[in-house]
């Protein structure tokens, strides 16, 4: 699974992918995290196993990772 800071139209969003080409909001898994910054302060293991798994993920919730802007992981790093 790799974790991605995505802009969708002009919504930007934390999101991650589990099959090639796919992506999905971690909203899709029932989960809200304002930017990547407060995922990896807040995530648990337990989160983090249910979004490595796509069949946990709301049906049709993954969008073609061809159709986001890929944005900079951590657009602002808290530290260097």
């Amino acid at each position: 699974m790799k974790l991605y800071t995505y802009q969708k139209d002009d919504d930007i969003g934390v999101g991650c992918t589990g099959w090639p080409g796919l992506l999905w909001p971690v909203e899709a898994f029932g989960l809200s995290f304002a930017d990547m910054n407060d995922l990896i302060r807040r995530v648990t293991p337990a989160q983090l196993s249910r979004m490595a798994d796509a069949e946990q993920a709301t049906e049709g919730a993954a969008v073609r990772l061809d159709s986001v802007r890929l944005r900079a992981p951590i657009p602002h790093p808290e530290q260097d």
